[in-house]
């Protein structure tokens, strides 16, 4: 997920063919505007990829990355090491 505000210009919010629903972890739902395909920059080492957001108005942070980017990108989450292990396709 991603806040509106943070979206690039030029950057086109797809609404949604559906009306989709998403709940906040304290159970209010999420009013979402759509989704966008965005590239990213992860790391010290600057790689860059893609990944799509659903695009609210209201979120804690500025950007969420979800299970399914963290189920194919991650490999490893070291907490103490303050490390995360990332896998990109060449």
């Amino acid at each position: 997920m991603i806040r509106r505000n943070q979206i690039p210009p030029g950057i086109a919010i797809q609404p949604f063919l559906m009306p989709t629903k998403i709940a906040a972890a304290q159970g209010k739902d999420i009013h979402m505007l759509g989704e966008a395909r965005l590239q990213i920059i992860v790391g010290t080492i600057q790689v860059v990829t893609e990944a799509e957001f659903l695009v609210v108005d209201q979120l804690v942070v500025l950007v969420l990355l979800g299970t399914p980017w963290i189920d194919r990108k991650v490999l490893g989450i070291d907490p103490k090491g303050r490390r995360v292990d990332l896998q990109f396709d060449p």
